[in-house]
């Protein structure tokens, strides 16, 4: 057993060395690859760096080449332009064979340039020279002309000076007649003046006629303008007494009003006068019954006192109440304000003196009337000095809140008046 356990060591101790062999080649592999690898970069490296110079080179080259082509272009444009100057060709041809290198050349191209461009400033010259030898040439072929002329005047002066003679004596004869022509023009504005004047005549003839007949109408226009102003004094006395009389009316009906109440009143008061005859017998009934009667000193004499309340019916909430758009603040009286006014001698019972006298207070509108509650009754029939219970007698709190629902209030503001409304009715 034990030889076998060390043929069994001595086999693992020997893999462990292969393997450690074979690692160590592997390693020593590996290291080789990456030497060889940092080599080849180096040399890529430096490969690249000469191919960048190299470029570089190229480039120069190339632009060099390029100056050249240029420098060709230019002695190619030099070639063309020194055709029509024999003198530049000449110069060039010195030149080219003088020329070793590009420097001296450029240098020579220069001047060359030089003188193209005084050579170009000359050649620009010539047809302005041109037109100036073409003007010459006109003016040469006027001037002959003008001589040819200059002969021809000379033979005709000789006869001017005859024909000047001629002109001499009709000028004397045109200055007479420029005259007449001068005295046939103030003629005829003279002429024409008369002809003017006549149709002015003509006119203020017929307007002379027309002037007597607008006269009589004149005349009998003052008479109806005083009749007019006459009539219109009737009409304004008229107007006054109708005013009045709508007042009187308003007036009469407020005491026909009174007179109904005056007759209800004389017929309570009868009544009350029979009702006044029966309390001395009702008087002497009741002092008998308190004879008879026997006191009873049990019975508390002071028993409390039952009152009996009538019930109270819930007051119609009027609209105008409900609704309080057309409220602005408050009157003298307390009272709501009203942002619009109305006619208030529509509700029956308010007439022109009544109005104003609520209009002073800022009583204006009919939904004022329709919202009154007791209190407001109360203050205005003090304001007023009218009979007591005469708001609630006349009905205006009712009649109001019908008008209020009857006309609603718009814009625009499209309510009647009293004439109106009874225009309406009818």
């Amino acid at each position: 057993m034990g030889w076998l356990f060390t043929k069994i060591f001595l086999a693992l101790l020997l893999c462990f060395l292969i393997g450690l062999m074979i690692g160590l080649l592997w390693w020593w592999f590996d290291r080789k690859k990456e030497t060889q690898v940092k080599d080849e970069t180096s040399t890529l490296k430096s490969d690249t760096k000469k191919v960048a110079a190299l470029e570089s080179e190229i480039a120069s080259l190339k632009a060099s080449a390029s100056s050249k082509k240029d420098v060709e272009a230019e002695l190619a444009s030099l070639k063309v332009s020194a055709s029509k100057n024999k003198g530049l060709e000449a110069e060039l041809a010195a030149l080219k064979s003088k020329s070793s290198n590009t420097e001296t050349l450029e240098a020579e191209v220069a001047s060359l340039k030089a003188q193209l461009v005084s050579a170009k400033a000359k050649t620009e010259k010539i047809p302005a020279l041109e037109t100036e030898l073409i003007d010459l040439r006109n003016r040469a072929q006027k001037s002959t002309r003008l001589e040819s002329e200059l002969a021809e005047l000379k033979t005709a002066s000789s006869k001017n000076s005859d024909l000047a003679l001629q002109v001499s004596s009709l000028k004397g004869e045109a200055s007479k007649v420029s005259g007449l022509e001068t005295q046939l023009a103030s003629l005829k504005a003279q002429a024409e003046k008369a002809s003017v004047l006549e149709g002015e005549v003509v006119d203020l003839r017929s307007k002379a006629t027309k002037v007597s007949e607008l006269e009589t109408q004149l005349a009998s226009l003052k008479a109806k303008a005083e009749k007019a102003s006459a009539l219109e004094n009737e009409v304004a006395t008229l107007r006054d007494k109708a005013g009045k009389v709508e007042s009187l009316e308003t007036e009469l009906s407020e005491c026909k009003i009174k007179s109904a109440r005056v007759g209800e009143l004389e017929t309570q008061n009868a009544a009350l006068k029979a009702k006044a005859e029966k309390v001395p017998a009702l008087e002497n009934e009741l002092a008998q019954l308190r004879r008879q009667s026997t006191p009873v000193s049990t019975v508390a004499t002071s028993q409390p006192e039952v009152k009996v309340v009538p019930p109270t019916r819930p007051s119609k909430v009027s609209k105008a109440a409900e609704d309080t758009s057309w409220s602005t603040g408050t009157t003298k009286l307390g009272t709501l304000g009203a942002n619009h006014k109305d006619d208030l001698k529509v509700v029956n019972g308010i007439g022109p003196v009544m109005e104003k006298t609520l209009n002073s207070f800022g009583i204006q509108s009919w939904e004022q009337l329709a919202a009154f509650t007791e209190e407001d009754i109360a203050k205005v029939t003090e304001a007023i000095s009218a009979f007591p219970g005469r708001i609630e007698r006349d009905n205006w709190v009712p009649q109001a809140n019908e008008l209020v629902e009857e006309f609603p209030l718009n814009k625009p503001y499209d309510r009647p008046t009293r004439e109106t409304f009874l225009n309406k009715k009818k």
